[in-house]
């Protein structure tokens, strides 16, 4: 937070861009994919006897998210959440009001297991300068929305910019032009901060914001790589 609070004393700085995962909502060391099977199971007890099954959910999430990827990087756009689960729900012939069903699962998960980051929050809150979350996410704004509601409550909302909703992304560096356009400010009166060193400083940096770097520790980067590899041979030993 020092070096927060130095960035935070240029007046030339107007406005605040902030990364919502690892950023400002924390993570665990539990990696994605294992988070997929999580919430797999989760869903399957929420359809009931409609469901197909844990594994079966779980192996439609990765198959549409890989092919989801696939066609966002073609198109230079980004991965829809909704997409995946209207996907995942006319595979199993599952009415489609379930998508919404299976999002709140998700949601329910996600309040579950994510940390706020209540240091930066509240560094945030006593700033006084307008900011906003900047995130590269398949979720909807309204879904990061409700993550904030329930896990920093007393943080009075800012806009969202999701790369879901808007089909431009950090990592591609559209996402910045969006904010610097809608915000109606200069980029370097504009402050970014993300964990990411690509997405939140590199492209950040190349698009003309100020940018800070605020990486998860050492010890998280090592031991999340590490689960991440054992989930991914787990994974494809089984196909």
């Amino acid at each position: 937070m020092k070096r927060l609070r130095a960035a935070l004393a240029d007046p030339a700085v107007r406005l605040l861009s902030v990364d919502l995962f690892d950023t400002l909502l924390l993570r665990g060391t539990r990696p994605e994919f294992v988070r997929f099977a999580d919430v797999a199971r989760q869903q399957h007890a929420a359809l009931g006897c409609v469901s197909p099954g844990a594994e079966r959910l779980l192996a439609a999430r990765l198959r549409h998210t890989r092919r989801a990827y696939a066609a966002a990087r073609a198109a230079e756009g980004e991965v829809r959440f909704d997409a995946i689960l209207a996907d995942i729900c006319a595979e199993f012939a599952l009415p489609a009001e379930r998508v919404e069903l299976l999002r709140q699962v998700e949601l329910d998960y996600e309040t579950a297991h994510l940390r706020p980051n209540r240091a930066l929050a509240a560094v945030l809150a006593a700033d006084g300068r307008p900011w906003v979350v900047a995130s590269d996410t398949p979720l909807r704004a309204e879904d990061l929305a409700t993550l904030l509601r329930r896990l920093l409550p007393g943080l009075p909302p800012p806009p969202i910019l999701a790369s879901a909703d808007i089909g431009r992304t950090k990592r591609d560096g559209g996402l910045f032009d969006h904010l610097r356009a809608t915000a109606g400010r200069p980029a370097d009166s504009i402050l970014h901060l993300g964990d990411n060193p690509h997405s939140d400083i590199r492209m950040a940096r190349r698009h003309g914001l100020r940018c800070l770097h605020l990486p998860r520790p050492a010890w998280w980067r090592l031991l999340h790589r590490l689960r991440a590899e054992q989930s991914r041979r787990r994974l494809r030993r089984l196909g």
